[in-house]
């Protein structure tokens, strides 16, 4: 609209105030009005609306303007050929590698992984009767159904927005409001794994190596949204498949994230600028949502259960830590508000709560820490099948054959085609 109106006035279509040039000295006002002032005046009306309009077309469309680029020779470590000790083949040297990028409050002192007896689990499956001919068929064809649609859904990823984060099923357009790092692709490889379409698993895992941390299609980065879609995503697929590449590439992840957590209390920067990162120190945010601070126990101690390496667990620990100091000193008293200040910290100040979005995560996974971190921990030495710790929380929402499955340590983890 202020387009519009600009160009009106440019065009002369906008008079000056509707009174009537017969008044008394409405012709000697009007004539007194200088006019190159009023070209000028016009000129700079065109250009603040051009200016605004291009403005919010940038702010819509971010994802695919703006570009920021880390500069691969300007970052520290940049094009180094040294390969991380613990990893064996698959590394892809030439992507830029966090590792290098130095550290500005380092950790004197690591909370080890705990070493106790695993911890029996609840068990959270219904106990299924032995399914009669009728019942069988209706779960094949239920299960067949999901993977049509799935293969569907994904040849048209792999069709309109390969290695972008998301398909615009609409217009077959694409978005990369996570980085620019094959949010679907990556997110979707334990899917491929499970369901059966292991060429396809082959095709996006062998393409995701080529995903450089180095650069960002966006100014600021979701850590808690980077964790759980690539971290995450990395972890299932390794759990799942044993490909050491999904391992390195976690790896690789695991150690960006971890730069976030490079504070003086070493809590994270949840929305996160990268750039910044490798140029300036750091501070967490004074305004935080509890779930992006939260939310990392998981995926940060499944990292550190692979790896040996307990810095992700000791991040994560550190959360918890707190988390259960200020649990009783809030305004209701064993919930967490829902917004919180990492900078102090202090999770006492806000009083507003709730169970939903923006808290939801904290409750899942602390449950998790509480009770199956020393599961996790043992879970490589143990019998348990070494995919159950990761997959412990979303039992619930997994069907019982894919869970019998990963129970009974099947090679495949396929369902019925």
């Amino acid at each position: 609209m202020s387009f519009s109106v600009a160009l009106a006035i440019y065009q002369h279509k906008t008079i000056l105030p509707t009174r009537s040039l017969d008044a008394p000295g409405s012709a000697r006002a009007l004539n007194a009005f200088p006019r190159d002032k009023m070209f000028s005046v016009q000129r700079y009306v065109l250009y603040f609306a051009l200016a605004a309009c291009i403005l919010i077309t940038l702010t819509y469309y971010r994802a695919d303007f703006w570009s920021p680029s880390l500069h691969h020779a300007h970052l520290p470590g940049a094009g180094t050929n040294s390969k991380p000790q613990h990893l064996g083949a698959g590394s892809a040297d030439k992507n830029f590698q966090w590792r290098t990028v130095p550290t500005n409050y380092p950790v004197t002192s690591f909370t080890p992984l705990p070493t106790d007896k695993p911890l029996k689990l609840p068990k959270v499956q219904h106990d299924f009767t032995v399914e009669n001919q009728e019942q069988s068929k209706k779960r094949k064809d239920r299960q067949a159904a999901v993977r049509k649609t799935f293969e569907r859904a994904w040849r048209a990823y792999r069709q309109h927005a390969w290695m972008k984060d998301e398909l615009a099923p609409l217009t077959g357009g694409t978005k990369n409001g996570f980085g620019g790092w094959g949010a679907s692709l990556v997110d979707n490889l334990d899917n491929l794994w499970i369901m059966g379409f292991k060429d396809e698993f082959e095709h996006a895992l062998s393409a995701s190596m080529d995903i450089d941390l180095g650069s960002a299609t966006i100014h600021s980065v979701n850590v808690f949204e980077t964790t759980i879609r690539h971290l995450g995503g990395f972890l299932a697929c390794y759990d799942l498949s044993d490909d050491e590449r999904c391992l390195h590439k976690a790896i690789e992840f695991g150690e960006m994230l971890y730069k976030a957590f490079d504070t003086p209390n070493r809590m994270p920067i949840t929305r996160w600028v990268l750039k910044a990162a490798t140029q300036m120190k750091q501070e967490a945010d004074k305004v935080v949502l509890l779930a992006e601070l939260g939310s990392f126990t998981m995926e940060f101690s499944r990292l550190s259960i692979l790896t040996g390496d307990p810095k992700w667990y000791d991040a994560v620990d550190r959360i918890t830590r707190l988390l259960a100091a200020q649990q009783s000193k809030t305004h209701l008293p064993g919930m967490w508000p829902v917004v919180v200040d990492a900078r102090a910290p202090d999770l006492t100040g806000d009083t507003w709560f709730t169970l939903g979005a923006m808290a939801d995560s904290v409750y899942e996974v602390s449950r998790l820490d509480t009770r199956a971190s020393r599961s996790m921990a043992n879970a490589r030495s143990s019998t348990s099948p070494r995919c159950t710790p990761y997959l412990v929380v979303l039992m619930p929402y997994i069907n019982n054959y894919i869970l019998e499955a990963c129970l009974q340590r099947s090679s495949t983890l396929s369902i019925d085609p």
